[in-house]
């Protein structure tokens, strides 16, 4: 069955109560990062920054250094930007060798930050066992090798239903079985860490991450890009929400997290969920909400079955959200 998009009547749903992700977490880290800000800058540190050149790992890098932060970078990309590294590694975490770490003895001191996905194509879209089973063993190889010189703290991220693919159910699937199996075996080898290390361990459970720069195969940019050129947006699944973390936010959650194991160290695992669970949106207001963007736009919004909405979805977005989504649909011309 086919909606056409209609501009909304002037009946509105009552605005989502949406607490500010640095609101609802935990304040203290957050305030902390902010007093010693200046403090941080004088101390000497290093990140070891796994996932430097993904969405993630890029916003992280900039806050990092800017607070002073000396950053090495590993990754399976290559980067545009090495010279600004204190050290880049290009390859996959499966490829590296003792030698390519031997370096971490003269750091003094380092923190270990995991902000590396899973791809968005091949086996990541279709195969949960052996994305799975390719994330645990990174883990136990990255324990091997830094076994005699370990970092004081590391930051993992662990996973909801993030990166959401658009190519068709079975990548919508495939994704949707990786994402749990992913965040169990991050969970579980992040104890062998902590208790194997004794160091504070902090485990970021994200979820649907959007901001400019991101991937072109997410469900926010297909749509945007698909009213734009007024093309019909297919949802095949209308209902699955999408809690929306901006990237900027969740790096700034993570730094604060940095902040504190840095400043006062406690040897334990910490999870930490990087979203509101009050505040989603469902992949059919998504597309709605693409075509309220594009007002000029003609397209239709296709659903298995009769499905419509009488509402303006821009209200339910912050507006911090709604300027970034602007921005987004701006820079896609």
């Amino acid at each position: 069955m086919v909606s056409v998009w209609r501009r909304p009547n002037a009946i509105r749903p009552k605005s989502f109560r949406f607490r500010s992700i640095l609101i609802s977490m935990n304040r203290r880290p957050v305030t902390w990062s902010t007093k010693l800000s200046n403090f941080m800058r004088n101390l000497p540190h290093s990140v070891l920054l796994i996932g430097s050149e993904g969405f993630l790992g890029k916003t992280l890098k900039k806050l990092l250094e800017f607070h002073g932060y000396d950053v090495i970078g590993i990754d399976i990309k290559a980067s545009d930007d090495a010279g600004t590294y204190r050290r880049f590694i290009h390859k996959n975490i499966h490829d590296l060798t003792p030698e390519d770490l031997s370096f971490v003895a003269s750091l003094g001191s380092y923190g270990l930050i995991n902000a590396g996905g899973v791809s968005r194509s091949g086996i990541a879209a279709q195969n949960a066992s052996q994305s799975s089973h390719d994330t645990i063993t990174s883990y136990l190889k990255l324990l091997e090798m830094l076994d005699e010189t370990p970092p004081e703290w590391m930051a993992l991220t662990s996973t909801r239903e993030v990166d959401l693919l658009l190519n068709g159910k079975e990548g919508l699937s495939g994704k949707r079985l990786i994402y749990p199996a992913l965040k169990l075996g991050t969970e579980l080898i992040a104890e062998s860490f902590q208790s194997h290390w004794r160091i504070p361990v902090a485990i970021f459970r994200l979820s649907d991450l959007f901001g400019p720069g991101d991937h072109p195969s997410k469900a926010m940019q297909t749509f945007l890009r698909k009213a734009k050129s007024n093309e019909d947006i297919y949802v095949d699944a209308p209902e699955l929400k999408l809690h929306l973390t901006e990237v900027n936010e969740v790096a700034e959650r993570i730094y604060a997290e940095v902040c504190r194991m840095t400043l006062a160290p406690v040897p334990q695992t910490e999870l930490i969920h990087v979203w509101d669970g009050d505040y989603a949106l469902s992949l059919l207001e998504l597309a709605y909400l693409a075509c309220e963007l594009n007002p000029q736009s003609r397209s239709v919004v296709v659903t298995p079955y009769p499905m419509s909405l009488e509402y303006g979805v821009l209200e339910k977005l912050t507006l911090p959200h709604r300027r970034v989504l602007e921005k987004i649909n701006a820079a896609l011309g």
